[in-house]
């Protein structure tokens, strides 16, 4: 995940709400609660330049938009600066048959010339179910121009799908049932006796965009992540859940030898540089609550039904104060979410992500103290 967006979402964490949960009694009264509202319009965020107008410390506006109702957005990171990767969003015609009318709404966008990968998103929105797909392409284009940073770090092209709050875009609805600049706190982690998603996650594509690739690195994956927040200690967690992990020969041998033996595994991408700790997991640590079976990764070219409880897991690795992290549950709060995939390289990518909310639901404990310890 590139420094960018984690500096972004890191100030912007406190300022991302869910509802006003007023008195403990009133948490005493809701078992779970859905944070943030179902998608009503996508916005596609111009990473290229901050506006400070409008809002203190200033945004990311929305370059386009399905709607004037656009409470989710779609983030595309690493683009050249100043430059929008997606074009304007079109809609497909709804098909009328036999006095019929399909229900659904389909947006679709594609990439400018000016950006470094060729990237589409297509939306559809099924207003009968209220399923939302997000179909996200990404091709590395074989430039070797586009391997590495200034600093000669390998170029992470990030393309995510997130909820809207004031912070990200104040001219467009907040998908947080309770936003503001001043926010009630969430409930700390040890108040909840569940933290969980639900939908499905399918692997369309996943190939080389040229080989061998004209970079070190070649590599993509799919997650989906989680932000937290300690309100005592001022630290930043993020957590990305590991859906697969593809990596293609390049122009560094010592890479490609990795590239053969390299399992996914748990590890620690930033360690508290900035107050800022950031893990990769990979899926095959949790069990589907449904079916009780273990989760595989998502190799080959398929649909996943994703029944998650993050709550065990994360307070597991926070209790482990691992490189200085605050290990007390009652610090620490969740803030917000974004899911999707990123590459490297010369590295292919088409990935669907399918739910009516693929936003966390929360469940709480009248008694506090909730989470495993």
């Amino acid at each position: 995940m590139s420094i960018v967006f984690r500096i972004f979402i890191a100030t912007i964490l406190l300022l991302t709400i869910s509802e006003d949960f007023g008195a403990q009694d009133a948490w005493a009264q809701t078992l779970q609660i859905n944070p943030v509202l179902p998608p009503q319009g996508f916005g596609v965020q111009d990473t290229g330049q901050v506006i400070s107008t409008t809002y203190p410390g200033g945004y990311y506006p929305f370059d386009i938009a399905t709607s004037p109702q656009a409470n989710w957005f779609v983030a595309a990171w690493s683009n050249a600066p100043g430059e929008s990767y997606l074009s304007p969003f079109f809609s497909l015609q709804t098909l009328t048959m036999n006095n019929q009318t399909v229900s659904d709404e389909l947006w679709i966008s594609t990439s400018s010339q000016t950006a470094s990968q060729s990237m589409a998103i297509m939306i559809d929105y099924n207003v009968a179910s209220g399923l939302t797909s997000q179909t996200i392409f990404q091709v590395g284009i074989p430039d070797a121009s586009y391997c590495a940073t200034p600093d000669g770090d390998p170029l992470e092209h990030d393309f995510f799908v997130a909820a809207n709050s004031k912070s990200v875009d104040p001219n467009y609805p907040s998908a947080y049932e309770r936003d503001g600049q001043t926010p009630p706190p969430n409930p700390s982690l040890d108040q909840l006796t569940a933290l969980t998603i639900n939908g499905s996650v399918a692997l369309l594509a996943a190939l080389s965009a040229a080989s061998p690739g004209q970079c070190p690195l070649n590599q993509s994956a799919m997650i989906y992540a989680l932000v937290f927040s300690n309100t005592v200690s001022h630290q930043t967690l993020f957590y990305q859940l590991d859906f697969n992990w593809f990596c293609y020969a390049g122009t560094d041998p010592d890479v490609n030898t990795w590239c053969e033996t390299a399992i996914p595994q748990m590890n620690y991408f930033m360690t508290g540089q900035g107050g800022i700790w950031g893990i990769d997991d990979p899926i095959s640590n949790y069990v589907n609550r449904t079916t009780k079976q273990q989760y595989a990764l998502l190799q080959g070219t398929s649909v996943m039904d994703v029944d998650i409880d993050f709550l065990p897991r994360i307070a597991q690795l926070i209790q482990t104060n691992q490189n200085g992290i605050d290990a007390d549950l009652s610090h620490w709060q969740w803030g917000s979410f974004y899911f999707g995939q990123h590459t490297w390289g010369s590295a292919a990518l088409v990935s669907s992500w399918t739910s009516a909310n693929f936003s966390p639901s929360l469940s709480i404990s009248p008694s506090g103290s909730a989470a495993p310890r």
